[in-house]
């Protein structure tokens, strides 16, 4: 709550004070270095000035500390020195050490990496309802922002205990700090037998490292996964690939996958104990989108999302380029007729009639499946291809390559003669098929057409059509 509040509670009791004894500003000081920082204990906030729930036993410190949590810390001091009188007095400091240096707890909103915090319902400096360590005999303010109260009277070897509210905003990875209460002024207290603690999780996997292989080989990397925390943490495994490379994440024996302990959906390394280690394998399938890839691998720390690690597997493929068909053959049949008859072969051949003067019939080749050829090119480099066709050696004078009467569709199959005498006719020359095709895998599907006429002389046609690809 806003600390108007408490403004017009200390105008009340300066009014009360008028009339009865004071401290002047030097014996305030000289009381107050009397106090010696003596227990506390971390409590989870609630929208209060009682917490209920402690995160941890009394003089104990907190682990895994994740960033924009709030917490609730109960410290208490002992008076060592005569009576301390009401006054607004204290303030909280941090630091990554007790020896310093020591960073005041920021405002509300600050950018501090441990700062004030607002809940919606109590004020800022209200009185604490009950004490909750064991050695407390007054119970002092409750602070949202850094400046905290006397507000009850500490007799010479009481302790007072207060209460504050602070954030985890910014803290480091892997870090323990320190908070300590100082005078107004940031002078320190008399002593200091207690600093409260908490700790923030912490993690590293190493080392990064590079490796080579042919396209659809699998490069394996070995990687340590160590728990920089000081608590128990369980590690999110992920993996990605600038490429688009396939990465699969094992146990120490590359064979076992890495299992999901957690039930969270992405495999981890199971609970590592402070200083814990896992050894985990990252199998890179080489693929064909590029000849290098960068991929990335990333432990996420399972208390705190900020909090994470990546190594970097950098792997290289030599230029490489294949070509495959899935069927060696095209058997139209040894029955065809430019009238039209089913075709014998045992591929899937169907009759495309004209009946258009002396043009006959395309037969049209597809596999016995039903698809059409396919045919799969493979490079990790931009592609040229070509086509031709060796001329026919079969009996037929008239059916020659030359005249055009074999022919092939790509994507889908021709279903009449004009079709089938639109589509590209094979040549005896190299003729282009492709240009600049990127890096991948690329897939085509070719149906062929034979083209039997009425004036073509009886007998056979056999061709050998290749497809030749080469890298640019």
């Amino acid at each position: 709550m806003p600390r108007w509040n408490r403004q017009v509670f200390w105008l009340l009791v300066g009014v009360v004070l008028l009339v009865g004894p004071s401290l002047s500003p030097a014996a305030v000081d000289a009381a107050l270095r009397n106090l010696n920082q003596l227990q506390y204990q971390w409590y989870q906030n609630v929208d209060g000035v009682q917490p209920a729930t402690p995160l941890a036993a009394q003089n104990t410190r907190v682990v895994n500390s994740a960033r924009g949590t709030v917490y609730h810390l109960r410290i208490s001091a002992r008076n060592s020195g005569a009576a301390l009188e009401v006054g607004d007095l204290l303030k909280l400091q941090f630091a990554t050490s007790t020896s310093g240096p020591w960073t005041d707890v920021g405002d509300l909103g600050s950018e501090a990496a441990w700062r004030g915090y607002d809940n919606p319902t109590p004020a800022d400096g209200d009185a604490i309802t009950s004490t909750l360590l064991t050695s407390s005999t007054a119970e002092e303010s409750y602070e949202e922002a850094n400046s905290a109260s006397v507000v009850s009277r500490i007799t010479g070897s009481g302790v007072g205990e207060w209460g504050w509210v602070v954030q985890n905003n910014a803290a480091a990875p892997a870090t323990i700090y320190y908070f300590r209460m100082v005078q107004g002024n940031g002078d320190p207290l008399a002593g200091y037998t207690t600093y409260p603690q908490i700790a923030t999780p912490g993690v590293i996997i190493l080392p990064n490292r590079t490796g080579s292989g042919a396209p659809e080989s699998v490069v394996s990397y070995t990687h340590l996964v160590i728990n920089l925390g000081r608590g128990a943490d369980t590690f999110e495994m992920t993996s990605s690939s600038g490429a688009g490379w396939a990465v699969d994440l094992y146990l120490s024996d590359g064979v076992t996958p890495l299992a999901d302990t957690d039930g969270d959906g992405t495999p981890d390394t199971g609970s590592l104990a402070s200083g814990g280690m896992r050894t985990i394998v990252a199998k890179v399938t080489v693929g064909w989108s590029a000849l290098s890839d960068t991929t990335a691998v990333t432990a996420t720390s399972s208390a705190d999302s900020t909090v994470q690690s990546s190594v970097t597997n950098t792997t290289t493929a030599p230029a490489t380029i294949r070509i495959s068909i899935s069927d060696a053959t095209a058997d139209f049949g040894s029955n065809l007729d430019p009238s039209g008859p089913a075709s014998n072969s045992a591929d899937t051949v169907l009759a495309a009639v004209s009946g258009t003067g002396t043009q006959g019939t395309y037969y049209v080749w597809k596999s016995a499946s039903g698809t059409g050829m396919a045919v799969t090119v493979k490079s990790n480099k931009p592609w040229d291809g070509t086509l031709s066709a060796a001329e026919n050696a079969g009996t037929s004078p008239t059916l020659t390559v030359a005249s055009g009467v074999w022919r092939y569709a790509e994507g889908s199959a021709p279903s009449s003669y004009s079709g089938c005498a639109s589509t590209a006719a094979f040549t005896t020359a190299l003729s282009p098929w492709k240009a600049g095709v990127g890096p991948g895998v690329a897939a085509y599907t070719h149906f062929y057409c034979l083209r039997i006429d009425w004036t073509d002389t009886p007998g056979t046609f056999t061709s050998t059509a290749t497809y030749s690809v080469t890298q640019q």
